[in-house]
């Protein structure tokens, strides 16, 4: 009986306040709460782990005295492709050495994967002016041979530039243009830390002309014992065609090349 007037009490506080049982929504949390911020914030923002050796992937990035914006607050200007090592992450940049000199940068400015900077050429591929390792390329030259605004396939001469660089040659090219196979080597002839031979060395330039009378440059990736070749090169046959190939001796002596290499 008391049972039965605990229920009918009940009844009439659900009636006065209007409020059904089954509406009435269990608490919730802080922590719950917590967890849902924390799994938005993951889906919006890319999530970062980065220590050790990192790429910048934007165009342009500053690097500040601290983790924001301030007054007269650069230290320096990194471009698409410069080294950095991460010191340490907050909030949204990342703690950075460069060239010696130390700030900040935006964290999702820099990547630890060199396929997502550098392009990955195979051999046998055209690499036309919109494929994504042709625009890598290019990102990192920052066009200088003004192929991209041209439209034009990888040129032999932006894949000599590049491997000079990426290799981090200690070597300034000269002013002189344009720097086009046939004409490479007398361009820098004679010049600081240029030196000119008859035979092959690794990451020298080879500049030649093949049996049918066409002028070709390209980059000497590996000498076997055998004194062959390997040879990287661009548009030796087809324009923008990225090319390895393995010449012998006789070979690549019929073309008469010279072999270039930096200093």
């Amino acid at each position: 009986m008391w049972k039965a007037f605990l229920e009918v009490i009940h009844d009439l506080s659900l009636f006065a306040t209007g409020r059904e049982v089954d509406e009435i929504a269990p608490p919730t949390t802080q922590k719950q709460n917590l967890n849902k911020l924390t799994s938005s914030a993951t889906r919006q923002t890319p999530v970062t782990h980065l220590y050790g050796a990192a790429y910048v992937i934007t165009r342009e990035e500053f690097l500040l005295l601290e983790p924001a914006l301030s007054i007269d607050g650069r230290v320096t200007v990194l471009h698409y492709g410069d080294q950095v090592a991460v010191n340490r992450l907050q909030g949204d940049y990342a703690e950075v050495v460069f060239a010696g000199r130390q700030g900040w940068v935006r964290r999702d400015s820099l990547s630890d994967d060199p396929a997502l900077v550098f392009p990955q050429f195979e051999p046998g591929y055209v690499y036309h002016s919109r494929h994504e390792d042709t625009i890598k390329l290019r990102k990192y030259l920052n066009d200088e041979t003004l192929s991209g605004r041209l439209d034009l396939p990888v040129q032999p001469v932006e894949h000599i530039v590049y491997m000079t660089k990426r290799k981090k040659m200690p070597f300034t090219w000269p002013h002189d243009r344009p720097r086009t196979p046939g004409q490479l080597n007398a361009l820098l002839r004679g010049r600081p830390g240029v030196h000119t031979a008859i035979e092959p060395r690794t990451d020298a330039v080879i500049e030649s002309t093949d049996p049918d009378g066409l002028a070709f440059m390209g980059c000497v990736e590996a000498v076997h014992p055998d004194n062959s070749i390997v040879v990287s090169s661009f548009g030796r046959v087809t324009e923008g065609e990225y090319r390895s190939e393995t010449f012998t001796q006789s070979e690549w002596k019929e073309w008469r090349p010279v072999f270039l290499t930096f200093t």
